[in-house]
């Protein structure tokens, strides 16, 4: 276990809530904990074992604090892998501030941010893989994104990569046993024996970095523009997918001036709606500033709705006028479809009025959106950094490919080899610094 001093946070949010709770973690934490907490008849503090509950209070000077529960964690088990003692308080920020006080004056010093989750990692509780996850996790927005930051904390993920490092592993032996032993009875490697085994190692590298696309927009959430001449109902649309009157319809064109978003959750993603001006040539200056506004937001979504009026005749290349504007994906959308004549429409026919084809419609924006994977969430990367370490390894790979194929020298195949195992021990914590520890744990918030 790694030495440390004792650290204390809040590790819930800010807040008036009916419980909050303080975490005190480092080799001084149940020594500090006798110091401030006791039962509430003030008698002295029980013995702390492991895995108990102790209902107490917490004293400072002589002045009762709180009265609270003391939940006890001994190294290594705990989430830390150190010892750990956990204050279950009333969720008020003042007697949380006073909890604090008492523990920071009797020697914790205030955690940094993601300094629990951070021990945990040098304290092997968990890999670098998983303590992502935690973060990915809390900030979690949508029920995919979840589940996804679940499965990899769970080791999922961590799973891969440990298949792709005993991959890389024996390749390398065997390499190096033939560079270091060349006289003994060991059979001379030949690079071209392991073709079928870079092959399968760039198959599972190139998924992953695929599946980072997807990762980012199930993690981030994507935005969806509806877009569309005057008066075609984009609005009432709007509405119906939003299943509420967010933005006012109005059968006069021009209604909508500017820009107007909305949250939803189709299938368990995130997805940012943006209304829109009806785009069309206007001398109005007022009419013209929104119409700019609303290119410019089909410009900048993932997905655009291009939406006509299906009870107006068909204008000479409509949905062509609208292939400049949006540079997303897109979907065609005859709304109205409740009138008496409608026309042939070369799109998806809905009625907002009437809900007709808005459930087809919200199927239609999950599949341009979201590329589906066969063998589950685990597959998915929703980590920048992870990606970014993964294209550098392919390079070597790709290296060590080119020379197997060229029967090329045995010390650059070895050379490549390490390099990629070094990038991926990057990736798992097994190769860390400072500075890559600094740059994933600052993303925590303080107690966690």
């Amino acid at each position: 276990m790694i030495k440390s001093d004792t650290i204390v946070a809040a590790a819930t949010a800010h807040g008036h809530a009916g419980i909050a709770v303080v975490r005190i973690s480092g080799n001084k934490a149940l020594d500090l904990a006798r110091k401030i907490f006791g039962s509430v008849n003030k008698n002295a503090c029980p013995v702390l074992k492991h895995g108990r509950v102790f209902p107490g209070a917490i004293y400072w000077k002589g002045q009762l604090v709180d009265r609270v529960l003391g939940t006890v964690f001994k190294a290594p088990r705990s989430y830390t892998g150190e010892d750990t003692f956990e204050i279950s308080c009333h969720g008020n920020p003042l007697v949380v501030e006073k909890v604090l006080r008492c523990a920071i004056e009797s020697g914790a010093r205030p955690a940094n941010p993601g300094e629990f989750t951070r021990r945990a990692f040098l304290n092997n509780k968990m890999d670098l893989v998983q303590a992502e996850a935690v973060a990915h996790l809390i900030h979690a927005d949508s029920d995919q994104a979840y589940r996804i930051a679940l499965d990899h904390l769970q080791g999922t993920l961590s799973q891969r990569y440990t298949l792709l490092k005993e991959k890389l592993t024996s390749l390398l032996c065997g390499i190096e046993a033939a560079i270091d032993f060349p006289e003994e009875e060991v059979p001379l490697f030949n690079p071209a024996s392991g073709k079928k085994e870079l092959a399968f190692i760039k198959g599972i590298i190139s998924a992953m970095i695929a599946s980072y696309q997807t990762g980012k927009k199930i993690a981030q959430g994507v935005r969806v523009a509806i877009i569309g001449p005057p008066n075609a109902g984009k609005s009432s649309l709007f509405n119906a997918l939003c299943e509420k009157e967010r933005v006012i319809v109005h059968e006069h064109p021009g209604t909508t001036r500017d820009t107007v978003e909305e949250t939803i959750t189709i299938e368990g993603m995130k997805i940012t709606l943006i209304d829109t001006a009806g785009i069309w040539k206007s001398s109005n200056p007022v009419e013209a500033r929104g119409i700019a506004r609303a290119k410019d937001a089909a410009k900048r979504a993932d997905l655009s709705l291009v939406v006509f009026d299906a009870g107006k005749p068909c204008a000479k290349n409509e949905a062509g006028l609208f292939s400049a504007i949006s540079t997303s994906e897109r979907i065609v959308v005859c709304n109205k479809a409740d009138l008496k004549h409608v026309r042939t429409c070369h799109g998806l026919l809905v009625s907002a009025k009437t809900g007709q084809g808005i459930t087809r419609l919200k199927k239609m924006i999950m599949s341009r959106i979201v590329a589906r994977t066969s063998d589950g969430a685990q597959e998915i990367l929703v980590s920048e950094r992870q990606r970014d370490i993964l294209t550098a390894m392919a390079a070597h790979i790709d290296s060590c490919m080119s020379l197997a194929k060229n029967q090329g020298g045995e010390e650059l195949y070895a050379f490549e080899l390490r390099q990629a195992l070094n990038l991926l021990g990057r990736i798992t914590g097994d190769v860390s610094d400072d500075d890559i520890l600094n740059t994933i744990f600052n993303t925590f918030c303080i107690g966690k």
